[in-house]
């Protein structure tokens, strides 16, 4: 579980990079908000195309050496990033980040550590998970704020902050290779023509796609997180320092929010503690979007709410497989699918934001965004009711 914790809390740090270092980034590279999206929409494309062949790799082959494998290839494209390309390099960049980050790494993930929770600890299993990646992400965090700070808070420590994020990738990929288990693969192996009448059995789930609109307006109030940083800066007119460090304060508020949703999702119902969590979630991102510009005491209130809902949120909607009763076998199959459609947030919120932001200067453009997610939060809370009268049937037959 530790090698497990480890490769998830690495492996996303360079492709969203901008929510810790948004403004550094845009200046550094000289893109507008816009560009800086489109390099995270093409980052989301490529995902989407990766998920559901993942899914299919990951019934298949090693979860070691796939995850080794994910972890190496991401820390030497970071090491590129950390030159400051051009654009269209970048762009590269970012596609690459999508195989090497999904196709190879993430219904691996998942999978293995389904197996390792077992029936009746999926809560717990997949809140270490979340909330260990919590930990080793703000740590890297942290160490990156300082490294920024202390080398002027420009291009030269946003590149020394890469730099290390990209040989922390190849540490974790050498650890991982020695620890993490073999195994999260099939004995057998299917024709293809059973191969697709298994994914086709998955399609048919409707507790399958609500799940995967559990993900999605999930992830969606995931990204919201990721603007802390950016509002406080430049719709609070905060300095870029204080915005890093409100991000970073965000990234440890994860582990907490993940373990102790996983203890309650197993004494009461996930499907419980998923609700709770978008109504919490729409209530604190109505409070950003009305949230006064001397008022920073307050948003660190809000931020911490936010934060501790879409944690806890991300922390155990795959737990939801278990409570579906979703069988072990097609795990790989259903992740890949329900990652398909629950991670398209990646595709077009970055997209969204960049006109936002470009067209509403200031904080009007982050408050249309928090209205927008609080009313996606309200529509992950009706499916994940739908998900728990679907259910029902099943887990009293």
């Amino acid at each position: 579980m530790f090698a497990l914790v480890l490769a998830g809390g690495v492996i996303y740090t360079l492709p969203y990079l901008r929510q810790t270092f948004h403004r550094g980034l845009r200046e550094a590279l000289d893109l507008t908000n816009a560009e800086l999206g489109n390099l995270n929409s093409l980052f989301g494309v490529v995902a989407m195309l990766a998920y559901f062949p993942g899914g299919w790799l990951a019934d298949r082959v090693s979860a070691r050496l796939l995850l080794a494998l994910s972890l190496l290839a991401t820390g030497l494209a970071g090491l590129w990033y950390a030159q400051f390309p051009s654009y269209e390099v970048m762009l590269g960049i970012h596609a690459f980040m999508g195989v090497s980050t999904i196709l190879t790494f993430w219904a691996a993930l998942i999978k293995a550590t389904r197996a390792w929770g077992g029936r009746h600890e999926q809560g717990r299993a997949f809140g270490i998970l979340d909330g260990g990646r919590g930990v080793v992400e703000a740590i890297l965090a942290m160490v990156a704020t300082g490294v920024f700070a202390w080398f002027g808070s420009g291009a030269r420590g946003l590149s020394t902050a890469i730099t290390m994020y990209a040989v922390a990738h190849l540490v974790a990929a050498a650890l991982v290779a020695i620890l993490a288990p073999d195994g999260g693969r099939s004995t057998s192996r299917p024709s293809e023509s059973e191969g697709w009448r298994k994914r086709l059995v998955v399609l048919r789930m409707p507790v399958v796609w609500m799940h995967a609109g559990v993900i999605f307006f999930a992830y969606c109030a995931f990204w919201g997180t990721h603007d802390f940083n950016a509002f406080a800066v430049e719709g609070l007119g905060q300095s870029e320092v204080f915005g890093a460090t409100l991000a970073t304060f965000r990234t440890w508020l994860r582990p907490v929010a993940a373990i102790a949703a996983g203890v309650f999702a197993d004494r009461l119902r996930s499907s419980t503690v998923i609700g709770a969590s978008f109504l919490v979630a729409a209530a604190g991102f109505v409070a950003l979007a009305a949230h006064p510009k001397d008022a920073l005491v307050l948003l660190w209130i809000d931020v911490s709410v936010v934060a501790l809902a879409v944690f806890a949120l991300r922390g155990i909607y795959y737990a939801l497989l278990e409570e579906a009763r979703l069988p072990m076998h097609l795990t790989g199959t259903a992740v890949g699918f329900v990652s398909v459609l629950g991670y398209t947030p990646d595709i077009f919120v970055p997209q969204l934001t960049g006109w936002l932001f470009d067209t509403y200067p200031g904080a009007e453009g982050h408050r249309y965004f928090y209205v927008l997610l609080a009313i996606g939060a309200v529509v992950g809370f009706a499916c994940t009711r739908a998900i728990r009268r679907c259910a029902r049937p099943r887990s009293s037959s």
